[in-house]
């Protein structure tokens, strides 16, 4: 704009001659000068924003973040439905979701899943990491069914079901690195014990690297986070089933024998049926610490990341089972999460539903939906997530 003004005004002392129609050099000179603001800004960018014009990511021979998407096979699910106080899970979305955005995260309903999966093979899509093989995976992750909409005053208008990983644990460097840097999952590292084969009785277990207490002097063990036991095998339970359909009617038919309660009841079938057959989406927070001031996020975005079961095998509903759940200084997830016997230092707790999958899927590329930038520029778009 200030380039037309002072075209403008020496066209009017006189001072420029032109040639041209009025308005046709006006509006050479206005696409002028947004080249010249563009111009300015990208050299901002370049030479005081550490950003350069390639965003090419530099490959490292011993590269841990492994490239997306990511074909997963071969995985053995134990779930775990726990009961949990709505109130928790939506402080739980307050502090990692509701920070910015124009859209209002909320639980879908008062309940966690636990989920303890043993994976035979994760291996990228693409190529250079495709090239490479693949890695095997342990994991436990404690799931928050959450909804995803907008809010005006004290309404709420719920757009779509998702999923917040609040706690997830794992096995290997590759898993984590690619986990937390590229999708922002909460991975840390742990120990697992799994059943030799499929269907045997002994316990599911988790450790990891805890605080037991905050103290100064106090150095940090590996210890047991997490267990499961189970009075039957997985050969001895009633029904096994190879078609998801069977699976979910069972799976529904025992919410309510066990008078589970969700308010909207669609709402739970889309979280079962979700699981075994369309898309699982994720959405969490993606934030790295600064590293000149330790109290503030030199990136922080609100990312989502949709999941797709490729391949269904076999599914059992699991009788009898007991979750433990040990609770640190370090790791409160009772007392985060709402969840039974929170105050315990060992909570015992009879899950609502238990079950057995085996399963592929799919993890593909996700999308930022909201990211804090650089001068304050706020990423907050309405993007296609189909």
């Amino acid at each position: 704009m200030k380039v037309i003004l002072g075209a403008l005004s020496k066209l009017l002392a006189g001072e420029l001659l032109i040639d041209k129609n009025p308005l046709t050099l006006i509006q050479e000179l206005d696409l002028k000068g947004q080249k010249i603001e563009e111009d300015f800004w990208q050299l901002l960018k370049m030479h005081f924003c550490g950003q350069t014009p390639s965003r090419k990511y530099i490959e490292r021979v011993d590269e841990q973040a492994f490239n997306q998407p990511y074909l997963i096979k071969g995985v053995d699910m134990y779930g775990f439905l726990l009961n949990a106080k709505c109130y928790k899970l939506q402080e739980i979305c307050d502090k990692y979701l509701n920070i910015g955005s124009s859209k209002f995260y909320c639980p879908a309903a008062p309940y966690v899943v636990l989920t303890i999966n043993n994976i035979e093979s994760l291996q990228s899509i693409n190529s250079p990491d495709s090239e490479k093989g693949y890695v095997t995976e342990q994991e436990a992750i404690f799931w928050v069914p959450v909804l995803m909409g907008t809010k005006v005053g004290l309404l709420f208008k719920p757009e779509r079901l998702v999923w917040f990983m609040a706690y997830l644990f794992v096995n290997n460097s590759p898993v984590l690195v690619s986990g937390r840097e590229i999708f922002g999952f909460p991975k840390q590292i742990a120990t697992f014990t799994f059943p030799s084969q499929p269907g045997e009785t002994e316990p599911l277990s988790v450790d990891t690297l805890v605080f037991k207490k905050f103290f100064q002097n106090l150095k940090a063990e590996e210890a047991r986070i997490i267990e499961v036991k189970t009075k039957k095998s997985l050969n001895d339970q009633t029904n096994s089933y190879e078609d998801p359909a069977e699976f979910l009617a069972d799976m529904v038919n025992n919410l309510k024998i066990n008078q589970v309660t969700i308010p909207n009841f669609d709402i739970s079938l889309d979280l079962i049926s979700g699981a075994l057959g369309k898309a699982v989406n994720i959405i969490g927070l993606k934030e790295f610490r600064d590293i000149e001031d330790s109290s503030t996020a030199c990136y922080k975005a609100i990312v989502y990341t949709p999941m797709r079961v490729t391949n269904f095998s076999r599914g059992t509903i699991i009788k009898n089972s007991l979750v433990k759940i040990h609770n640190y200084a370090s790791h409160r997830i009772c007392q985060e999460l709402g969840l039974s016997n929170s105050d315990a230092q060992v909570a015992e707790i009879t899950p609502s539903l238990s079950f057995y999958i085996n399963f592929d899927f799919q993890v593909d590329n996700g999308k930022v939906l909201w990211e804090e930038g650089w001068q304050k520029r706020w990423k907050d778009q309405e993007t296609d997530l189909d």
